[in-house]
């Protein structure tokens, strides 16, 4: 694997050569380094997220939480859609359905579970909506041609909408997260911000000019605001594309400010270049369909080239019935979306894990505690987008720029820069063709124990029964894993076990912190590899957080027994892996073959 394209920002690890601006890494941090790269989430919003447009009331959260504890799942996360407002109205609750938000919340919180509320730019036209009569006195409203203030049809009718191009709207906006801050809403849901619009109610309200008529006037692009709306001195036409930006910049902005010890949690539904500084994204109404599957991962790849690399699809599918084989088919891709929520809409089938039964149930918990075990890997390729820019899911192209068939793979994936996923995406396969670029690979399905690699630069068939996640990690590359737990707790992790795949030359970094706010930190490095007849691997830190664990696992794949180890408490063969503890703060560690 050429080092230029090894897609690390240039350093010392880079060695310069012509090619290296063309390397699909390089493009990616020079493109995020202008639009801005992401914030590194708060770790609870990498653990498994549940939501439904059809949780009516605090009952209906409290069982689904239950469901999940009752079954053995892990959870973090429930959304509330928007059937916890008050007619519709944004900033508000029916007390009838949801009569102590904060009771609630505490109580989810006693689970390990957050809330998140859905948000809608939508405010509803009514005197004595305090939201509106202050949009309405400090003329914070997307106006028509005329003047008057655009009135049209979302869930609230007649609607509004504030004008987030302008920066006293989008002050005034993030200060109305307050009071659900105060409750305990961990995070905030943005939807139909492009902004939908289902209907006009003055829309066209406008001067009859017969000798110039203006071909734009009244005209929309779809269900949204019309192309003359005025949003200050601009027209909607000039603006579509970056009011969801402004939407989350004003929520980004304003929970920074009024929760500053926290880190803002955002989901936006729309967005534009930039707006992975201020949210992650989900890629919108998707319908329970095995096209719909195979989709996300191309969605997703665009997505994280784009700089979005907290991204993710609803699983599995929000319109439409799925079917367990679907299920867990989708939550074994879904266990390395970068955002991994269950979602499902109202007037379709609850799709919560246990609905769909034994074996589907036992096989999406393996799907979830492989994800929990996954946590350390993710957060610090979490960590990597938000320095380097640089998405979770890379497509193989990224690492071979100059294979034609790697370029053609929309398939697979890379899950950050060594473990090549090849998920089943098609209905009924229990096995399929699967392409290894160029290099070593050790095949590690569901993250168990491996076999003997292969050279890449071919086609292999996997056997996927549905059990089955076909994985493999690159020569010299390392997955660092934990143990499986119902939520998430701190990134400092107390478990931790290293795979690495032996080879001339292994690099790998661990990032780990709270796992919330901003305090202390610690970057690890492994670097090392195979010299004559010993492999010498030695570890460094960066950052004053203290261990929080006294010894780790080191599994080092593609080794025979070796002669001596030097560095580790105790070793031994298992299955072809050579299985280490050592102390949690070791630096140097041999094997003498």
């Amino acid at each position: 694997m050429p080092r230029s394209c090894s897609g690390s920002p240039p350093g010392p690890s880079w060695t310069p050569t012509s090619s290296r601006g063309r390397c699909p890494g390089t493009v990616v941090h020079r493109y995020t380094a202008l639009t801005g790269r992401p914030p590194l989430p708060p770790l609870w919003s990498l653990g498994a997220q549940q939501s439904r447009w059809g949780y009516e009331n605090a009952g209906d959260v409290r069982s689904v939480i239950h469901g999940y504890r009752a079954h053995g799942l892990p959870l973090d996360c429930v959304y509330l859609d928007i059937d916890y407002m008050e007619g519709y109205k944004v900033w508000t609750w029916d007390r009838t359905r949801y009569p102590d938000p904060a009771g609630l919340a505490r109580e989810a919180a006693a689970q390990g579970v957050k809330l998140v509320t859905i948000i809608d730019p939508a405010v509803k036209a009514e005197p004595g909506y305090r939201v509106y009569d202050e949009a309405l006195a400090g003329d914070f409203l997307v106006r028509n041609d005329r003047g008057s203030v655009l009135l049209g049809e979302v869930w609230p009718k007649p609607a509004t909408f504030p004008d987030f191009t302008r920066e006293e709207v989008r002050r005034w906006w993030g200060r109305w997260h307050q009071g659900f801050l105060e409750a305990g809403i961990a995070g905030v849901w943005n939807d139909m911000n492009e902004p939908a619009c289902f209907s006009l109610m003055n829309g066209r309200e406008t001067f009859d000019i017969k000798t110039a008529p203006a071909v734009h006037l009244g005209k929309v692009e779809g269900p949204t605001l019309p192309h003359d709306a005025r949003h200050g001195h601009r027209r909607h036409l000039e603006v579509h594309n970056v009011y969801a930006l402004g939407m989350a910049r004003a929520a980004y902005e304003g929970m920074r400010e009024l929760a500053p010890e926290r880190r803002p949690f955002i989901l936006t539904r729309a967005g534009s270049a930039g707006i992975q500084r201020y949210a992650a994204m989900w890629t919108g109404d998707n319908s329970s369909y095995w096209a719909h599957l195979e989709l996300s991962l191309t969605m997703l790849l665009g997505l994280g080239l784009s700089g979005v690399s907290f991204a993710g699809v609803d699983v599995p599918g929000f319109l439409g019935r799925a079917n367990g084989e679907l299920l867990v088919r989708w939550m074994q891709v879904g266990t390395f979306y970068p955002l991994m929520r269950n979602h499902s809409g109202k007037g379709t089938p609850p799709q919560e894990p246990w609905r769909f039964g034994e074996p589907y149930l036992s096989l999406a918990r393996e799907c979830l505690e492989r994800r929990y075990r996954l946590l350390p890997t993710l957060y610090t390729l979490s960590h990597e987008a938000s320095v380097e820019g640089l998405p979770v899911m890379r497509p193989l192209v990224m690492y071979a720029p100059g294979d034609e068939e790697a370029l053609r793979t929309d398939d697979s994936f890379l899950f950050g820069r060594d473990l090549l996923v090849a998920p089943v995406v098609r209905q009924g396969q229990r096995r399929r063709l699967v392409y290894l670029p160029e290099g070593r690979w050790v095949p590690i399905f569901n993250l168990g124990a491996s076999e003997e690699s292969i050279e890449g630069g071919q086609h292999v068939i996997a056997e996927a029964p549905l059990g089955s996640v076909p994985l493999w990690l690159r020569a010299g590359g390392a997955l660092a894993l934990t143990e499986p737990a119902l939520h998430t707790t701190s990134a400092n992790w107390s478990q931790l076990t290293w795979h690495v795949h032996v080879a001339e030359r292994v690099e790998a970094r661990l990032y780990e912190d709270a796992g919330e706010g901003y305090g202390e930190s610690r970057l690890t490095r492994l670097v090392g590899g195979l010299a004559g007849d010993r492999f010498v691997l030695e570890r460094s830190t960066e950052g004053a957080l203290p261990l929080a664990r006294g010894t780790e696992t080191l599994c080092l794949h593609g080794l025979p027994a070796p002669r001596e180890v030097v560095g580790a408490r105790e070793h031994r063969m298992r299955n072809g892996v050579l299985e280490l503890t050592v102390d949690a703060g070791w630096r140097r560690l041999e094997v003498r073959l």
